[in-house]
């Protein structure tokens, strides 16, 4: 898999994280015998849709969590705060996350329906085609680490890795190598159920063939 399936809202894959990515396939197909298929996951492409409507379905509104789950935050009141340097007790990434939990959040069971057929239809054919041993290795996020805060305007970039976390799939996230201008490039390996073991030996098999995490700088800590 090179991407989350096609999502025209999701960034197009770095080419220097596809060419780390074809480097760690290379590399088990060359020791290993093992030859990568392209697959395509059912509803990948809805892969943001799904998870965000799940999740939001089934968990405390934010505004809630806000209060310590005393109560249910004045979300407009809390904007405005916001506004006045040291007013807020809130960051703007949870102020934006409650506001779209509000605009997100869906009650029609219907629809809530549809989305959660949808997991299962996924979750079923991850299940057989991974079978007792099989693994996925695609980027973790479709862009080279992103600056501070620049991830909060790309919300849909968390599908490639939220999607396997809501169907509850061991991932390990492996350090490849760093990118032309010194910025660490990762990628994940994902196996079926109760495969962590697989996942973590792969991993572990990445780290000492491409060297594992890499400083991006020459500071010594």
């Amino acid at each position: 898999m090179e991407n989350e399936g096609g999502n025209p809202l999701v960034s197009a894959t770095d080419p220097e994280i596809l060419k780390a990515q074809s480097k760690v396939l290379n590399y088990f197909k060359d020791f290993y015998g093992i030859t990568p298929v392209k697959v395509k996951i059912p509803n990948m492409e809805h892969a943001f849709e799904i998870w965000s409507k799940v999740v939001t379905s089934c968990m405390k509104p934010i505004t809630v969590e806000m209060t310590g789950r005393k109560g249910d935050a004045n979300l407009i009141w809390e904007l405005l705060k916001w506004c006045i340097p040291g007013c807020s007790d809130h960051i703007l990434p949870v102020l934006c996350s409650a506001v779209l939990n509000k605009l997100w959040v869906t009650h029609d069971e219907e629809e809530m329906d549809r989305y959660f057929k949808m997991v299962y239809s996924m979750e079923e054919f991850v299940k057989n085609f991974l079978g007792r041993d099989g693994i996925f290795i695609l980027p973790t996020s479709p862009e080279i680490a992103p600056y501070h805060g620049q991830a909060m305007f790309k919300p849909f970039s968390v599908s490639y890795t939220a999607i396997f976390n809501l169907l509850g799939l061991p991932v390990s996230q492996c350090p490849i190598s760093l990118s032309s201008n010194g910025i660490p490039i990762g990628l994940q390996v994902i196996s079926n159920h109760y495969n962590d073991h697989i996942t973590i030996a792969v991993a572990e098999e990445i780290e000492r063939v491409f060297g594992g995490w890499v400083s991006p700088c020459d500071e010594e800590w």
